[in-house]
């Protein structure tokens, strides 16, 4: 009996603060939309063109990334010893105005890193980053490094 006044209790005093938060809630957002109703519909409009056009942009840098012979000759290496089921996969993260991709192989347990690259969205140049020195170099200077 005693647990069953303790449940009711609990339950109501739950369902009580979950309504009044919701209703504090519509107020304030009814408050906010009722002062600036055309500025909100602009900032989502705004919002949502930005979003897009950065996919975009992305998908441009890892074309041309996959484009690299040396990104062209580890797409080659792994598609051979995964029996023609899996190529180089890409990894991107955008910040600081720049965008860093990561090139490996996705296996079933793990993503192997082997390059990063990190890309200037204005001007279109691609750095690599450097194994030994952990220094990004530019892809020309990458290829002289690495001359096999």
């Amino acid at each position: 009996m005693k647990y069953s006044l303790f449940f009711l209790i609990f339950f109501y005093s739950c369902n009580g603060s979950d309504t009044n938060r919701a209703a504090n809630t519509n107020r304030a957002a009814n408050t906010t939309n009722s002062s600036s109703t055309t500025n909100t519909q602009a900032d989502l409009s705004s919002a949502s063109v930005q979003r897009f056009p950065d996919s975009i942009l992305v998908a441009k840098i890892v074309d041309s990334i996959y484009k690299l012979s040396f990104v062209q000759k580890s797409h080659r290496y792994i598609d051979s010893f995964s029996h023609h089921e899996h190529g180089i996969a890409f990894m991107s993260d955008t910040s600081d105005n720049k965008v860093m991709v990561t090139a490996g192989y996705n296996g079933p347990e793990r993503f192997e890193t082997y390059y990063i690259f990190m890309v200037d969205p204005k001007t279109s140049k691609i750095l690599v980053m450097d194994p030994a020195t952990s220094d990004y170099i530019s892809v020309g200077e990458y290829l002289k490094r690495n001359k096999e």
